[in-house]
This record gives C-alpha cells, sequence and structure tokens, in this order.
C-alpha cells in the first residue's frame, strides 16, 4: 500500500458550527478520523449503507476506506489523469470512477481491483452514476455527451447528445427512468434514458453547473454553480421552486440526505453547509478541513456524510443528531396563518413562497379546506348567476344591489369577461352600469399575475397531498368553463397528479 497516504491520528477534529438550541450536544458528530491525500480531493462517494468511503483526485488513484475501523483498505494503481469523479454501486461490492485519463473504470471494492474499464475517446471524465438497480452506468465529460453503459455486458447501449458544453455532473432519478446533467453550457437538462431523448432543459444559472442531486422523492433535482447560489426545480411541474444564493465562492458539489430532509452543499468557505428543505435556509455548518471543499456525499442508509478538500483530506460524519429535528411538521394554522400563507403564494421562487408551499404540503388536512375555498369560490359563478347578479345591481332595493355587488366582487375571470360583454352589449341602467364599471376597476387593481401564480401553487401542492380526495378536487376543477384559466391550469395539474407518484421510488 502506498504510504504517502496515512491516517492522521486526529479525533474530533471537525468543528461544528452549530448547536441544538446553541447548547448541549452537536447534532452532526464527526465519524472515525481525517484522511489524508497528497494532493486535491476531487471526489467522494459513500457505500450506500455507509460503512466504506472512496476518493480520489490528483494523485490519480482511487482508494477506499473502512470509516468504522479507520483503515484504508485498499487503492488503485495510479492512472494516467486525475480522478474526476466517484459513485457506488447499489451492493457496495463495485464502484465507478471518472478521470482525466477518457476512462471510465469499474473497480472491485475489498481488495480494491479493476474488472472493467470503458474508453470515452475524447476528452476527460467529469461525471459518472450508477442508476438504483445497477443495471446501467451514466458518464459525462468534455466531448458534451452522456453515455449510457451496460456493465454487465461491457458496452455502450446509447448516447445522449445535447448540452453545447462539457458536461460536469449527472445523477439518475431514485427509479432509474430519468438522469439530469449540469454543463459549462449553464443549463440543467433532463433526459428520459429508456427513450434516449431529451425531456426538458431549464437555464437558471449564471455560470458553470457544477453539481446536480435528484431529491429520494424523484421530483425535485437541485444544482449548484459557479454562481454561487443553489436552484431548487420542480421536474413534475417544471418550475423553479427556490434560489439560494451564497456569498463565499463556487458551490463544488451538493447531496440530498436519504430522506431528503436536507441538502449539503460543500463550500470554498471550509465548511459543509445544511440546507433545511422545509424552511429553505442555511440552517447548520460543520467545518474540518483547512481548505475549501470540493466534494460532498451522503450514504442511503444510516445518514453518514463525507467531504473532500483541496488540502487532500476527506473527513466523515454522523448527521442522525440534525435530521432528527429538521423536515416537515405539522402545525395548529388558524385562519390568519391561512391568509398568510396564500398571500405568499404569489412570488415564484421566493424563500417565503417555498416555506408556504411546504407548510400547506406539510399540513394537508387544512391546506385542502382552505385551498379549496380558495379555488372554487369563481367557479361558483356560473354564468346564468353572473346574468341574475347583473341584473340586481340595478334594483330598486339598495341591500340587493350591495349583495350582487359583493358576489360579482368574489368572481373571477369569467365575472370579469362577462361584465366587459355587458357594458359593451347589454342594456343597463345608469346605477348598473356604474357599478359595473366599479367592479371591473377594482378588478383591474388586483395583482393579476400574483393571484394567477397562487392558483397555479395551489393546483401544485394538491398534486403534492395526493390524496383521492385532492385528486377529486382537481377533476371538478378541470371540468369547470373551458374559457377559465383555473380550468386550464387544473386539466394540467391532473394529469401531473399520476406522474408524480411514479417519479417516486
Amino acid at each position: 500500500m502506498n504510504t504517502r497516504f496515512t491516517f492522521a491520528v486526529l479525533f474530533c477534529l471537525a468543528t461544528l458550527i452549530g448547536q441544538a438550541q446553541g447548547e448541549g450536544e452537536p447534532l452532526v458528530k464527526p465519524v472515525g478520523e481525517k484522511l489524508n491525500h497528497e494532493g486535491a480531493v476531487n471526489a467522494v462517494a459513500l457505500s450506500p449503507e455507509g460503512k466504506f468511503l472512496a476518493t480520489g483526485g490528483a494523485d490519480k488513484r482511487v482508494h477506499v476506506w473502512d470509516i468504522a475501523k479507520g483503515k484504508e483498505i485498499g487503492e488503485s494503481p495510479a492512472l494516467k489523469g486525475a480522478i474526476h469523479a466517484l459513485a457506488f454501486a447499489p451492493d457496495s461490492k463495485t464502484l465507478v470512477s471518472g478521470s482525466a485519463d477518457k476512462t471510465v473504470r469499474i473497480w472491485q471494492i475489498d481488495p480494491v481491483k479493476e474488472l472493467q474499464k470503458f474508453e470515452a475517446k475524447d476528452g476527460a471524465v467529469n461525471a459518472v452514476a450508477y442508476s438504483s438497480d445497477a443495471k446501467l452506468i451514466a458518464s459525462g465529460g468534455a466531448d458534451k455527451l452522456i453515455h449510457i453503459w451496460d456493465p454487465d455486458k461491457g458496452v455502450e447501449v446509447r448516447s445522449l447528445k445535447g448540452h453545447e458544453n462539457g458536461v460536469t455532473a449527472l445523477a439518475f432519478s431514485p427509479t432509474g427512468k430519468r438522469i439530469v446533467s449540469g454543463s459549462k453550457d449553464r443549463t440543467v437538462r433532463v433526459w428520459d434514458v429508456d427513450g434516449s431523448k431529451e425531456s426538458f432543459q431549464y437555464l437558471v444559472h449564471q455560470g458553470w453547473v457544477l453539481s446536480v442531486a435528484f431529491a429520494p422523492d424523484g421530483q425535485t433535482v437541485a444544482s449548484s454553480s459557479r454562481d454561487q447560489s443553489i436552484i431548487f426545480f420542480d421536474v413534475v411541474s417544471q418550475r423553479k421552486t427556490l434560489r439560494v444564493q451564497t456569498y463565499e465562492g463556487a458551490i463544488p458539489a451538493i447531496a440530498f440526505s436519504p430522506d431528503g430532509k436536507v441538502l449539503a452543499s460543500a463550500g470554498k468557505d471550509q465548511k459543509v453547509h445544511f440546507w433545511d428543505l422545509f424552511t429553505g435556509k442555511d440552517t447548520y455548518q460543520v467545518a474540518g478541513l483547512k481548505t475549501g471543499l470540493s466534494a460532498v456525499a451522503f450514504s442511503k442508509i444510516g445518514n453518514i456524510l463525507a467531504a473532500g478538500g483541496d488540502d487532500g483530506s476527506a473527513a466523515a460524519w454522523d448527521a442522525n443528531g440534525l435530521l432528527k429535528i429538521v423536515g416537515p411538521h405539522k402545525e395548529e394554522l388558524n385562519a390568519k396563518d391561512l391568509t398568510r400563507l396564500w398571500s405568499a403564494l404569489g412570488d415564484e421562487g421566493d424563500q417565503a413562497s417555498y416555506r408556504a408551499v411546504q407548510t400547506l404540503v406539510a399540513n394537508p388536512k387544512k391546506a385542502f379546506e382552505y385551498l379549496g375555498d380558495q379555488l372554487k369560490a369563481p367557479e361558483a359563478l356560473d354564468r346564468d348567476r353572473i346574468a341574475s347578479f347583473v341584473k340586481n345591481l340595478g334594483s330598486a332595493d339598495f341591500d340587493v344591489r350591495e349583495k350582487a355587488t359583493e358576489e360579482l366582487l368574489r368572481g373571477g375571470e369569467l365575472v370579469e369577461k362577462y361584465l366587459h360583454d355587458a357594458l359593451k352589449n347589454k342594456p343597463l341602467s345608469a346605477e348598473a352600469k356604474t357599478r359595473v364599471e366599479q367592479i371591473l376597476r377594482v378588478m383591474e387593481t388586483r395583482t393579476k399575475e400574483g393571484e394567477s401564480n397562487r392558483r397555479q401553487m395551489a393546483l401544485e401542492i394538491l398534486e403534492r397531498i395526493g390524496t383521492p380526495e385532492a385528486k377529486d378536487m382537481l377533476k371538478a376543477l378541470a371540468g369547470g368553463p373551458a374559457e377559465l384559466e383555473i380550468t386550464k391550469h387544473a386539466k394540467t395539474s391532473l394529469e401531473r397528479f399520476a406522474h408524480r407518484a411514479e417519479a417516486k421510488p
């Protein structure tokens, strides 16, 4: 074994920043000892159960460590180029690497031994990923392509073309049916693996995309960039849900916890940041390496986190304590709370809007009742009732006129269209005409874009709640007047309802 790679006999090196309520035991605890390399660590990977840590970097070797024993169990021979990417197979028995030497290699773990090699042929391999069933490996790099390999047959089965610059990051969805990729062309793209085609793409970053990750629910993708931002994107509704901006340099790596409660990000500020996916906030930080971090990974089981740094070191932590206290929780929402949350839904991608969605999804009963009232109110006024209320605007009875005005003001798009038509084409009394004009002025002062966003977000919340009752409500809304915007959006939402279930592993 290469003696250049040793374990420093250093326990509890990790400086924990953030305690539960500022006191007590740290929420993220160091596991084992700090690992030292020669040269920067470019990639880390954890076996699914969190027992083995693989590292690779500038020394051109793949190293495998037993975390609990504090022991390196093996290393590969030096390759012709630096190691850029690593990923464990689901059974923990093999490991795939991507390298600057244009190769994708599959390694046996114990002892470390090369089993197979694929040639990318045109440029460095920057990213690799294993599908959840281990039947496919994806790789991407300088040739702008995503290569799909069959590790059992030892052949490339297809390639995905579309990126206009080098591929920097890859991740399979939990079901293995989709791949998300990031690139130097600043786009994030989602691909249909079986169909060998791009499903869609989005350009949300101002710099190279450095890392991508699929959430365990299969519905959310996160990406990080040189532009110091992390973007969360709903791949079912194809909508940006949250952007968080940091100011400590590029964010080279991100990873979801196995329960989807937090996203860990590696930063050049020498810290791992834990983003609470219920609040959208940087809720906890842990430091332990002396220079900027370049890689981060979570185990699928056990909540072990590992990170590697530019100084050639790597470390592991147990995040169980943190994951016990973060995440969705039920709240006693009163009428005032619900009104506040409804108002917050208007600003897409805003942290307040994101938190409102998460809160309502976490409280499905209250959300269902409240959103049902908000979405159904305009639908209750059909054309016959609108005509009746318009007629009553000219009534000799003041209370009747006031009641008709109130009901029409509660109306939505269909009421507004009817009133415009009434002004042009229907005989109205002076009183009725004045009231129609007043109602339209009030409607026009409403923030229509914000109201439309709220309704679309409310439909999306019903999708995510996913109960039969929520589905029935979507069906009822989709059966409304065809010319209404809410009817059209409800039909789209109803189609997505099934896709959300399919995305889950």
